[in-house]
């Protein structure tokens, strides 16, 4: 995967294979420390030790449908963090939920680019309108956080998808991006 935004809507399926109705992604960069740090919590089924110990191998799947039995979603993240002088980290409980954290070197050549977070948060969001997420992302000690259990609790059921709900959102989220001084359409 080119971009480390294309890990985050993987993990996201995931989360939403497993049954989680909420999910938080922190995003944090930090250029003093030359970190990025992406870090996905569900409260999802979890996965049990044995299935744990095999994620991390390619050459492993839990979906039973594929003509080719291989996962490779989870390894290219853990590979993307460990080539670019990060580190990578899962963490599971059976009916508790999942979390999964890669940092970054920001400075490094081989961390891939982050890629678009206002088309990736809408998508993921639009896409799973019955999970609530969580999503604060933090730039350089500045904070923008979007919540969408706060959102439709205001909306009285009215759907996200719903064109003016859309367009507020796309408004609410960018300007949000802007104001800790991420170019939301930009590929960081």
């Amino acid at each position: 995967m080119n971009e480390l935004t294309l890990h985050i809507i993987d993990i996201v399926e995931n989360s939403v294979l497993a049954n989680a109705s909420k999910v938080s992604i922190i995003i944090r960069i930090d250029e003093n420390a030359n970190l990025l740090s992406i870090k996905i919590e569900d409260n999802g089924k979890g996965i049990d030790k044995q299935l744990l110990s095999n994620i991390e191998s390619p050459f492993y799947t839990t979906k039973k449908d594929r003509k080719i039995k291989v996962g490779l979603g989870i390894p290219l993240f853990k590979f993307s963090a460990l080539q670019s002088g990060g580190d990578f980290r899962i963490d599971s409980e059976l009916g508790k939920g999942t979390s999964i954290e890669a940092t970054f070197q920001l400075n490094n050549i081989d961390r891939p680019p982050l890629g678009n977070l206002l088309d990736t948060i809408i998508s993921i969001i639009i896409g799973h309108q019955n999970i609530d997420f969580d999503i604060p992302i933090y730039n350089n000690g500045m904070l923008f956080h979007l919540n969408t259990a706060d959102i439709k609790n205001e909306l009285e059921g009215v759907p996200l998808n719903y064109p003016d709900v859309y367009n507020f959102l796309v408004q609410f989220i960018s300007q949000g991006l802007s104001e800790i001084n991420l170019d939301p359409q930009k590929t960081y």
